[in-house]
């Protein structure tokens, strides 16, 4: 069994965030499941406890008033898991402040929110930190430059945050997905006819031979978030069906 206290998990309505929540769920944990749209934030495919907040953790009031409503209604904070994520897929010359600023506030700066509100109960807990960057930021791709950028961000990030913690033995870690079946593009404009085509197209480009589905990346989650890992801090684990190497 899980050990008391709560998982926050962000961008918790579809992909790797739902999968995470699924599988924090089946592990025993209570999980605290955020997005902009509590529609999203049901249906759940577990038997454990996943609790729905509608926060948009681009807003700093928001976000601290949701881990407020959730400290006292489930209890301290002993996880948290970034998965909330945009893309905006332009050529350089294309893009915007906007678009940068935008892309910065969703992937970067809420992640940083997210870690300062979640602070005091991960201090009691001694708790971990799940965030995500991207394969990108070792294998690029065009058009994808700013998105990278906030990866990058986060990487750095991490490894900084691992350090500062450490002593409050909280530990922070980052997984690298590659292409992981999930509403991004779709969110940022694709049909998801052309979506579903992008991805057969990009299987070849994997060893293991497919694109990779949120609930591979899920189960990593859970051992990062839970005491199993309680010597691993700081570092990046790619998770990519091979794409480092192939």
């Amino acid at each position: 069994m899980a050990d008391s206290g709560v998982v926050v998990v962000t961008g918790a309505g579809t992909g790797i965030g739902r999968a995470s929540c699924e599988t924090l769920a089946d592990g025993g944990f209570a999980v605290a499941a955020l997005g902009r749209r509590l529609d999203r934030l049901e249906g759940y495919k577990t038997e454990g406890t996943i609790v729905g907040y509608a926060c948009d953790v681009r807003d700093p009031a928001a976000v601290e008033h949701c881990i407020g409503e959730i400290t006292e209604s489930m209890g301290d904070v002993r996880g948290l898991v970034n998965a909330a994520g945009i893309i905006i897929e332009q050529p350089i010359t294309e893009v915007t402040p906007a678009d940068i600023r935008s892309q910065f506030a969703t992937n970067f700066d809420a992640v940083v929110t997210m870690i300062v509100q979640c602070l005091p109960g991960l201090r009691h807990t001694h708790g971990s930190i799940v965030n995500f960057s991207t394969m990108l930021t070792r294998r690029p791709l065009p058009n994808a430059t700013i998105y990278t950028a906030t990866k990058g961000a986060i990487e750095a990030f991490g490894r900084g945050a691992a350090a500062e913690l450490a002593p409050d033995r909280i530990r922070v870690n980052t997984i690298v997905p590659s292409l992981v079946r999930s509403q991004i593009y779709i969110d940022a404009g694709m049909a998801p006819e052309a979506y579903d085509a992008m991805l057969l197209d990009l299987e070849r480009l994997f060893p293991l031979g497919r694109v990779g589905e949120p609930i591979d990346v899920a189960g990593l989650v859970r051992f990062l978030i839970s005491d199993e890992s309680s010597w691993i801090t700081g570092i990046e684990i790619p998770v990519d069906g091979g794409r480092g190497v192939g």
